[in-house]
């Protein structure tokens, strides 16, 4: 035990714990409407000027998605989620511990934006940029193409109204 400034080990621990219920209580709260998958073409041309216009997501990821600092976004592999619904709330809440800052903090986007960009996101799966970033294998997951998402989707769809 050091009197002299060095805190103990639970005074370390119950300050982080204070600085989590901090972060908790200010981060950005989900959208208010369901997340869908968009697939027409407005949409999509919509998402893409918000990914290499109005936002700054081409920064990390590049234009084509290939991958820069951020991950390559056009080949299976993901790291935090790749359902259109996984891609809304990581763009809403961001990775500031990876340089992704949160959208909603300075420049908010409207739910229906968020929709677009994250279905451009997924639209651009399987595209092949030129010398994309190298997947970490320690860190990705396989993700299934967004066609499957969509299709999965139009099959609930269908179901519901059978029933």
């Amino acid at each position: 035990f050091l009197w002299y400034g060095e805190k103990s080990q639970v005074a370390e621990y119950e300050a982080g714990l204070a600085e989590l219920e901090e972060m908790r209580a200010n981060a950005p709260k989900p959208p208010a409407v369901e997340i869908t998958l968009l697939t027409d073409e407005a949409s999509l041309a919509a998402g893409k000027e918000i990914f290499v216009g109005k936002g700054i997501c081409h920064t990390c990821h590049r234009e084509d998605m290939g991958g820069q600092v951020g991950p390559n976004l056009t080949d299976e592999y993901w790291i935090h989620g790749c359902s259109v619904q996984e891609i809304a709330a990581n763009i809403v809440s961001g990775f500031p511990d990876k340089g992704m800052i949160a959208y909603g903090s300075g420049t908010p986007l409207t739910d229906t934006e968020l929709m677009q960009v994250a279905s451009y996101i997924l639209s651009m799966q399987g595209t092949e940029p030129a010398d994309p970033k190298p997947v970490d294998m320690e860190r990705a997951v396989v993700c299934p193409p967004a066609e499957e998402e969509a299709e999965e989707m139009a099959g609930e769809d269908s179901m519901e109204a059978e029933e």
